[in-house]
């Protein structure tokens, strides 16, 4: 039996997905890392049942893939759920999570710092 997917558009529930996500691997210093250097490629990344899915994550007839220009969130056991978020929106979530890691781990300053541009080219925010 497939799972039925409801379609999320409160933009609050979906910022606090991406911010539970995005919060949860800031605390560990190497998933931190590896989640931005799949995000500058556009691959899809999770914790804890909340993933992010870039359009090249889905097959081209997927009635749930997402705009060039966003994300997918999916999150949900039984029910799965998906909202959509732009990625300017999204950029500027990871840049606020990034400042905080930073804090954590400021030996990564500079990997992250590097790593932000690398993103920021990749959802070609430049």
């Amino acid at each position: 039996m497939a799972l039925k997917t409801v379609l999320i558009v409160d933009k609050k529930e979906i910022y606090e997905w991406t911010m539970t996500l995005l919060d949860q691997t800031a605390r560990r210093q190497e998933r931190f890392i590896h989640v931005l250097n799949r995000f500058k490629n556009k691959q899809n990344s999770g914790v804890e049942g909340i993933s992010v899915f870039f359009q090249n994550d889905f097959e081209e007839w997927d009635e749930y893939r997402c705009k060039d220009n966003e994300i997918a969130l999916l999150t949900g056991i039984g029910e799965e759920r998906i909202g959509y978020m732009k990625l300017p929106e999204f950029y500027k979530l990871i840049e606020q999570v990034s400042q905080e890691h930073v804090e954590w781990y400021p030996e990564n300053k500079e990997n992250v710092k590097h790593l932000l541009k690398e993103v920021k080219a990749a959802f070609r925010l430049d």
